[in-house]
């Protein structure tokens, strides 16, 4: 079954196919109200999105997996509802509000797809955990608790045919826990690819965010470390290509709120046969974060003269203990081994 055009009406006839209780039918009402009443971006690439044409549900999406090991929990949407009720209400729309955007709002009304994991306390996972993105509204939820380990690895390729992709990520990294997460994007080049992935980072706890960017048409995605815990630490990797047909606005966001925080930013930016590249970048350390600091080192490959590389960072520092530095590299090149580059990051 396929159920298309975004309004009040089919969000309700979704929740009713999918046996839904009134809890999450009120806050899928709620985030249909918060989207009417949300601005579309002030930045980033003009976006003519049909949203009376969407399609809202398809039931060949919805794919059922429970995959329990050394009591991790790693489930689907629905299932995370209707086994583990009290454990996914406890963070699903908690990190990642339906009022923050426009685009929130979106998947917060439509979601019914997505992964659900859970690694308990002083757990180590012995292999990274896979996933396919398969559905055009994702919502993904990810605890790591207290002293426990976690790979995960998230694969957007070309065998995705919805024209529109809104995923969120809400990713709980607890007490002295590591979480890293490796994003594999490479879609055709008539997807919109718009995504929130958002991580908050306990005591003596650590983020990865490994982002490959080789595909869509247009790409919105800013993957975020708040690192609200002392001694927590967050890293943001990204290899983004964008090549004809292309615009890739991407980037990242290190919020620190705790003491002795650290992030660090790697970024290889390159544009090539008219693809447009802008990077945005923020690091805002705030009057708490004392004894903080930040390192960044961006690289931006040129290979013609039709081809863009934009930056736009903000650095922010509320005291007068923390630190940020920034190393920006520009550069021309007539040619480079892509494939090889992409492989190397992959590593």
């Amino acid at each position: 079954m396929i159920i298309k055009g975004f309004n009040k009406k089919n969000i309700s006839k979704i929740s009713k196919i999918m046996n839904e209780d009134k809890k999450i039918k009120n806050i899928r009402c709620e985030a249909f109200e918060n989207f009417l009443n949300l601005s579309e971006p002030m930045f980033g690439p003009d976006l003519k999105i049909d949203y009376d044409n969407i399609t809202c549900y398809n039931s060949d999406e919805l794919k059922r997996k429970i995959s329990n090991f050394d009591n991790i929990i790693y489930c689907d949407f629905i299932s995370a509802k209707e086994m583990y009720g009290d454990l996914f209400y406890t963070y699903f729309n908690n990190l990642v509000k339906s009022d923050s955007s426009k685009y929130v709002a979106l998947n917060c009304a439509l979601a019914n797809t997505g992964t659900f994991i859970y690694v308990p306390p002083n757990t180590k996972v012995s292999k990274p955990l896979t996933n396919l993105i398969n559905g055009a509204f994702e919502r993904n939820i990810i605890i790591v608790d207290e002293n426990s380990e976690l790979e995960y690895i998230e694969n957007l390729d070309k065998s995705y045919n919805d024209l529109l992709n809104v995923t969120v990520t809400e990713v709980y990294v607890k007490k002295g826990a590591k979480c890293k997460y490796n994003i594999n994007q490479n879609l055709p080049d008539n997807i919109y690819n718009l995504s929130n992935k958002t991580a908050i980072i306990e005591d003596n706890a650590s983020m990865i965010w490994n982002d490959l960017n080789i595909g869509s048409n247009i790409n919105m995605k800013y993957p975020t470390c708040i690192l609200s815990g002392n001694k927590s630490k967050g890293y943001y990797n990204t290899l983004t290509i964008s090549n004809k047909n292309m615009i890739q606005d991407i980037g990242c966001k290190m919020i620190h709120e705790g003491l002795n925080t650290t992030s660090r930013i790697n970024s290889k930016i390159i544009s090539l046969n008219g693809g447009i590249n802008t990077y945005r970048q923020n690091v805002t350390i705030s009057n708490t974060a004392l004894k903080s600091k930040s390192k960044i080192v961006n690289k931006f490959i040129l290979l013609d003269d039709i081809s863009e590389c934009n930056i736009v960072p903000i650095s922010i520092i509320e005291n007068n203990t923390s630190s940020i530095s920034q190393d920006i590299k520009n550069n021309k090149a007539k040619k480079i081994n892509l494939t090889e580059i992409i492989n190397n990051f992959k590593k």
